[in-house]
């Protein structure tokens, strides 16, 4: 390029005409080539994964958050030949009337076991069950397969996929592993289906999530498939692996999202979080947290611990987390004029002034009664 602006230097005889159009040349020349568009506002969406159909999941599907466009519900487990159903199943079901309530399109997830041969499977079971819930009201949008298909076996997955198509208008999706980005059967499984969320955590042992890499094997899974919709599956879970607790750091997966938002990779059009936050479920972030990274809004605990007066000299001690972000149980100080004081989940006494705090998790938005206090005057200190 600089060899060629050199030569064009040494043809000029100094006319201004000649030196805008030169100058314009040496400004395209410098910018960096743009592969990806401009920024994009992401849609967001997320799993029901649970067998069980409780209260609290039932609540949490009912009164999803507003930010989440869409669920994609667990309908169907497929392992070692055998058929198993979640609770969400038959017409009138609490938890069928739930999905009605959310007011919001519904995903039926189909989960096969990476090992069992597909080849055979009819979905005809499933479509019979989808034609229950929508008879029963619920705004179903599609099918999506679940299978982590070994990447030699990807050839064997694109034909059961042709074959096993629903019928529209129906979306016929898939979850896929980013390893299988240089499968050179990976486009014919990509035409086989009308859009691909690919997954990035939980891919390889012992890290959950790791964003740098996220973005590298979606990046590359983006460029193989460059025909198709894809969104991202990220997420909202701890787990413990050998021993060890694992997590999805709300504020790594926050900056990975909102990269992706400004610096989009060519293709991908959403989020879909695993899995939607349950109040009784204490391995998945709290609501308040999951719509705080969608929002973009700062993330940070917020404790406070207060005394609510029962009787005159009785008070509840009731511990509060109003932001964003989960916080460890504090150590509390009790002083003025204390006559007894009383704390459960874990709190052990040192002194009936100062209290140890357990190993327990206040979540973001929650609110509990730790215990009691008797006394004039009293002020507690968190620490």
């Amino acid at each position: 390029m600089m060899s060629g602006v050199r030569a064009l230097r040494a043809r000029m005889h100094g006319g201004p005409a000649l030196a805008a159009v030169v100058a314009g040349l040496l400004v395209a020349g410098c910018r960096e080539p743009r592969d990806n568009p401009s920024p994009v506002v992401l849609t967001h969406e997320a799993y029901v994964w649970q067998r069980a159909w409780t209260g609290a999941v039932r609540e949490a599907v009912a009164a999803a958050p507003p930010e989440l466009s869409g669920l994609r519900v667990l309908v169907l487990e497929v392992d070692d030949g055998k058929l198993s159903w979640p609770e969400v199943a038959e017409a009138g079901d609490a938890g069928i009337e739930a999905l009605v309530a959310t007011h919001r399109p519904v995903t039926a997830v189909v989960r096969i076991a990476g090992s069992r041969p597909i080849a055979g499977l009819s979905l005809a079971p499933v479509l019979a069950r989808l034609d229950v819930w929508r008879n029963a009201g619920v705004h179903v949008v599609g099918v999506e397969i679940d299978h982590d298909c070994a990447t030699a076996a990807l050839p064997e997955y694109a034909a059961w996929l042709n074959s096993a198509r629903v019928p529209a208008p129906l979306r016929w999706s898939i979850t896929a592993l980013p390893t299988w980005a240089g499968s050179p059967a990976l486009p014919r499984v990509a035409g086989a289906v009308d859009e691909i969320v690919v997954q990035v955590h939980a891919v390889r042992a012992p890290s959950v999530f790791e964003p740098q890499q996220a973005r590298r094997w979606l990046t590359e899974f983006a460029r193989a498939v460059p025909d198709r919709p894809l969104r991202v599956a990220v997420p909202t879970y701890r787990v413990v692996v050998r021993n060890a607790p694992l997590a999805a750091d709300p504020v790594q997966v926050a900056g990975f999202v909102q990269t992706l938002a400004r610096d989009p990779i060519a293709g991908v059009q959403g989020v879909v979080w695993f899995r939607l936050p349950v109040d009784s479920d204490r391995a998945t972030w709290s609501t308040p947290t999951l719509r705080a990274v969608i929002a973009g809004l700062p993330l940070a605990p917020e404790l406070r611990i207060r005394l609510v007066e029962q009787h005159a000299g009785v008070f509840d001690v009731v511990l509060a987390n109003s932001g964003s972000l989960d916080a460890s149980y504090p150590a509390l100080r009790f002083s003025g004029s204390v006559a007894a004081v009383d704390l459960v989940d874990g709190y052990r006494a040192m002194d009936t002034r100062q209290w140890m705090p357990p190993d327990r998790i206040a979540p973001a938005g929650s609110q509990r009664v730790i215990g009691w206090a008797t006394g004039q005057g009293i002020v507690v200190d968190a620490n």
